[in-house]
Order: structure tokens, then sequence, then C-alpha cells
């Protein structure tokens, strides 16, 4: 081959792709289509998310009532309206199949007979239905053109965009978690389907203090949500899931819907069933059982640091309470008429 065919190949190799615009005066008056609500504020058409926790917190709980919440279109939690319901593609790296299916189905009686998925609404991929045993890595090519192809099916048979669950990134990719180079394959899968109106969340587990999720940042750079899971402080291994909800990022809603808030299952009869809680509530209800326990050997400051909040904030529920008669209430129950003997709220110095 002659110098100049090399040199001609060579410029065809590295000549520039058109890099399409649009003059601010076209874009003013373009029809754009808005993405449908699917999970009223947080989960839309094309939208991207995180849920992540603790070992054992309840992950896994949570994301099954909201995907079965997603393709049935009853209320997730009895607190967020699904306002379209979309087929969802969950796929479960480590849990064994027949907990998942008793975790589904104890979710599904507590609805009764009008719970409904309609055909091809949710599907479920798990190493127990693999050949063997083991599902490949995620963020590796021939895996992540298996889970577009996936994807499209699911969309072609409901007609819908899908939302896609991968629980969890710990156990589904070998990708080196401090290396943000890479996530960079998991990140262009994102992207690819969130232009396509699919939708993604991802679970993934807690730093060893709590405070965040394990890995580079850059894993958050292009997500629109993140939810943390965590204990309340009063938290005993009895309860079994028992955690607060904290939206750590919401990109598109505010207000009392980014309020935190605590959720508890309450197992009966194989039915679960969910005990929410507004975080001023449960707060109140921790501050409260601190100082009435603990009395007279209490503090504000006691409380405001073992719960991580503010003295302020702990002295103004104590007062709400006591003028709300809630504070006597609870004393007499623990220390009947002995009560104000033991009772140093207010006082005018706390030893």
């Amino acid at each position: 081959m002659s110098v100049l065919n090399l040199n001609e190949r060579e410029e065809k190799i590295l000549a520039p792709k058109e890099f399409p615009t649009v003059s601010i005066h076209k874009l003013s008056s373009m029809q754009i289509e808005k993405s449908k609500e699917i999970v009223h504020p947080f989960i839309y058409e094309g939208s991207s998310m995180e849920i992540y926790a603790q070992s054992g917190v309840g992950k896994t709980w949570f994301s099954l009532e909201l995907c079965l919440s997603i393709a049935s279109g009853k209320k997730f939690l009895d607190r967020f309206e699904v306002i379209n319901p979309r087929p969802v593609f969950y796929i479960d790296g480590e849990m064994k199949l027949e907990m998942m299916q008793d975790r589904i189905n104890n979710i599904v009686m507590r609805h009764g007979l009008d719970f409904k998925i309609p055909e091809g609404y949710f599907e479920l991929s798990n190493p127990y239905i693999h050949d063997e045993k083991v599902i490949p890595k995620l963020n590796h090519p021939e895996t992540i053109r298996s889970i577009k192809e996936k994807v499209k099916q699911i969309s072609d048979n409901t007609g819908q965009s899908v939302f896609l669950v991968i629980d969890n990134l710990s156990c589904l990719t070998d990708m080196k978690e401090n290396e943000g180079d890479d996530y960079i394959p998991m990140l262009d899968l994102y992207t690819n389907l969130k232009t396509q109106n699919h939708s993604i969340c991802h679970i993934h587990h807690a730093n060893k203090s709590g405070t965040g999720s394990r890995g580079t940042s850059r894993r958050h750079d292009a997500l629109d949500t993140i939810i943390k899971l965590a204990r309340p402080n009063d938290y005993e291994e009895m309860q079994g899931a028992n955690f607060n909800v904290h939206f750590e990022k919401h990109r598109n809603f505010a207000g009392e819907y980014a309020l935190p808030f605590n959720a508890k299952i309450d197992a009966d009869d194989n039915k679960v069933k969910w005990i929410i809680t507004d975080f001023s509530q449960a707060i109140e209800n921790q501050i409260l059982t601190e100082w009435v326990v603990n009395s007279p050997y209490i503090t504000i400051e006691k409380i405001a640091n073992k719960l991580e909040i503010s003295s302020s904030t702990v002295h103004r529920k104590l007062q709400t309470m006591k003028n709300n008669g809630r504070y006597e209430k609870e004393m007499r129950e623990r220390w009947g008429e002995e009560w104000k003997k033991q009772c140093k709220f207010n006082a005018k110095k706390e030893s």
C-alpha cells in the first residue's frame, strides 16, 4: 500500500463526525414530548436512581415493593402514587430463588385478589435460573449487549418503556469501586437506555461508616435520585426490616415528598404489611423514649449526640410534647406519681 493511500485512510479515520446543534430560536418552538411520570414524584421515563444501605437493612424488601407497585399500578408504601405502570426487568445477583419467591408472594398476598400484573410486566433474572448458577458480570461488553436485547424484547412485547433494576452493583459487576473510569461501561449503558425512555435503578452497599455509598462519586453524576436506607438509632435485631428513608439527591422534586420517613415491616400471617411513620413523628418518639427511660440522668446534649440532630431540635420537640400533654403521660406511665422528681426538663440548670 502506498504512502498516499495510507494518508488518505488516516484522514478518513480521523475526520471529525458531524456535531448537531439547534438554535435557541428553533428550540423555543420545538414540540418536545415530555417524559411521563412513573412513580410520583421521583421516577419517570428516562430517569436513573440509586438505593443504598448497609448489609441486612432491607434493600431488597424496599426494592421489590417498589417494583411490584410499578408493575401493578398499586400505590408504593401507601405513600407514592404510581401514575404510569411499567414492565420491570429485575436482575438479582445473590438471593436464593425460593427467598425471592417467598417475598414476592408475601407482598402479593397483602393486596389480595385485586392485585394484577399484566403478562410480561415483571421479568426476574437470578443466578439460580442461569445454566452455570452465575450471572455474567454486567459491566462486560457481551453482558451489556444481552441486557440491551432483553430490555428491547420486553419493551417490544409490552409496548412500554422498561424499569430496569440491578440488585446489586457489588455482586453483579467486577469494577474497582474507587476507579471512576471502571464505571464508564455502566454509565454508557445507562445513557443508552435512558435515551430510549427506559428507567434504571441500581442497588448498592453503604460505606463502612454508613454515611454514603461505596466507591467513586462519578457513579452519582448522572443519577436523578439517591435514596439512603438507614436503621433507626433505637433499632433492635428482632425487629427485622425497619429503616429510615432519606432522599439524599432529588433532582426533580422537593417539598414534603423529599422529607425522610420511617418504614417498618409488620409480618402477620405471611402477609407483609408496612408501618409508615413521618420522620418528624419518628424523631419525637426516639427523643421521648430516650428522655423518659434515662431520666433523671439524661440531657438534651446527650440525646442530640446520639440521634445526630441539633440540641435546639431536641429542646423544641420536648417542649411541644410537654405542651400537648404527651410528655407527662409517658413520664407518668414510666415513673408513676414520682415522675416530677425524675423530671429535669425546663429546669434552670441541668446537672
